[in-house]
């Protein structure tokens, strides 16, 4: 499995993952390391909550990329709504 993005942003911004579960309003850090490690990804409204809380890209937390500039202007779109959340 490889790691995403987004265990090395929420430890830059000083997180633990207690910290971002309680924040997320999780019971504990299973999902948070789930996530982390690609075991599964965050339902929608948890990952717009994620992404305000970290400030980052979608793109970026979840792929460690930024979005592809071959996206047609729907996707686009899409991807910006994204990261405005």
């Amino acid at each position: 499995m490889m790691d995403r993005p987004l265990r090395h942003v929420r430890k830059k911004k000083g997180y633990t993952q207690a910290e971002v579960a309680r924040m997320l309003g999780l019971k504990s850090i299973q999902r948070i390391s789930n996530w982390e490690n690609s075991v599964s990804d965050p339902p929608l409204k948890l990952a717009v909550q994620l992404l305000k809380i970290l400030g980052e890209d979608v793109h970026y937390l979840f792929f460690g990329d930024q979005p592809d500039p071959g996206l047609s202007g729907e996707n686009r779109r899409h991807v910006r709504r994204m990261n405005h959340f």
